[in-house]
């Protein structure tokens, strides 16, 4: 057990002192701000898991879970928190929302040689007839007889085989409208106009034009379900 000499002395060693240094003034010890104990982030990775962590209730007995409201971040984060609250107008985040996507790098954009791109289109996008289409195209692109004399940013000619012997000169129609997996699978993936580029090597790439009007969309998609889903909820995008 401590005496009281030790704990006055323990007091002295924190006491804090302002001291000059080279014209300027500082602390000798850091203020720290004793907050109110705060519940662990719930950490979740889909919107049917934040829809099952409403309808638990599981965190309604906290003084601020009344108050709650969920914030849509982007398109691939979402927040359950409260208002400002407590002498340092804290937040408190019950849980977090992050969507599981696909792990691999994001390629849009860049070149890429065609069978890394073929694999990248099948493992990284909603099927759809475009893609499909997509897909088509780049599988039977021939490497020698790439055409860019005639490419004026939106079609491009390229020579793709039509059979086990027959060649024929393709051209290359942008945009494709497609649908990358870029949020909740929950919802529908917001779709985004593509053009296609080719390179002798062959190399690959799909550049998006439409401005990021897609993370909009998202945004808006995760808020259409949840309104359906949390009707009783308050929702802020």
């Amino acid at each position: 057990m401590l005496t009281p000499e030790a704990i006055e002395k323990i007091l002295e060693l924190k006491k804090e002192d302002v001291i000059e240094v080279d014209g300027r003034s500082y602390a000798t010890c850091e203020l720290r701000a004793v907050r109110d104990p705060q519940i662990p982030n719930l950490c979740l990775h889909t919107l049917t898991g934040l829809v099952d962590y409403i309808n638990s209730g599981m965190d309604k007995e906290h003084p601020s879970y009344s108050t709650r409201v969920i914030q849509i971040v982007s398109p691939v984060d979402v927040k359950v928190i409260t208002p400002p609250a407590g002498p340092f107008r804290d937040r408190q985040v019950f849980a977090s929302v992050g969507a599981a996507l696909y792990s691999g790098k994001d390629m849009i954009g860049n070149f890429i040689p065609v069978e890394e791109f073929i694999i990248w289109l099948q493992g990284s996008f909603l099927r759809t007839p475009a893609r499909d289409e997509l897909l088509k195209l780049v599988s039977n692109i021939k490497d020698e007889a790439i055409r860019t004399s005639n490419d004026d940013g939106f079609s491009q000619q390229v020579t793709v085989k039509a059979g086990a012997a027959l060649v024929r000169t393709a051209e290359i129609k942008n945009p494709f409208n497609l649908k990358p997996y870029r949020t909740f699978r929950e919802i529908d993936q917001p779709a985004s106009d593509f053009v296609l580029r080719v390179r002798p090597g062959i190399s690959c790439a799909l550049i998006s034009t439409d401005g990021d009007q897609w993370k909009l969309d998202a945004i808006q998609g995760i808020r259409d379900y949840l309104n359906t889903e949390l009707p009783d909820e308050t929702i802020l995008a």
